[in-house]
């Protein structure tokens, strides 16, 4: 009996602290109930070893399995990189996992892995074989998401390894 208690008043603690946090969530901030998904993303893109520095410019779109915004998804990315005299087209079918991370609000871990196609136009950069300036390219990361009143998201991706 002497365990059960505190077990018991730890368990109505968290339990009305999550549903206290529910209750303070604005809709801004809900969780998403869209299945499929379209976005833009934008950055630079750092070759660790040679310091190749490119814009990168991504647009995608994706489908949840069970018909909800959480769980395992199908996407497919088109990721173009601009600079250093060559511009790279990667066609990219990708899987993502998103899982919410507090009840109610629209915050996701988004881990992700997918493979495709690889163009290099139309210089062939530094490290590369010119003769043949198409490959496979293997993409694997993790994304932060935000949804924004069920209709947008702001993503942070702090890290992708694109293996090519």
């Amino acid at each position: 009996m002497k365990r059960f208690v505190p077990a018991l008043l730890a368990t109505i603690t968290i339990t009305s602290a999550v549903s206290v946090a529910q209750a303070q969530i604005p809709p801004l901030l809900a969780e998403a109930t869209h299945p499929m998904w379209a976005e833009l993303g934008f950055g630079p893109a750092v070759e660790i070893d040679d310091s190749l520095t490119q814009f990168k410019l991504a647009p995608s779109f994706g489908y949840h399995f069970f018909g909800g915004a959480e769980g395992p998804a199908i996407a497919f990315d088109i990721q173009l990189s601009f600079g250093d005299d060559a511009t790279f087209l990667e066609l990219l079918p990708k899987f993502v996992w998103d899982i919410r991370i507090v009840p109610g609000l629209g915050l996701y871990i988004s881990p992700f892995a997918g493979l495709g196609y690889l163009g290099i136009f139309p210089d062939c950069p530094r490290g590369f074989d010119c003769p043949d300036a198409h490959g496979v390219t293997f993409q694997f990361g993790v994304r932060a998401k935000l949804m924004l009143g069920n209709r947008g998201m702001v993503f942070f991706q702090p890290l992708a390894f694109d293996i090519q």
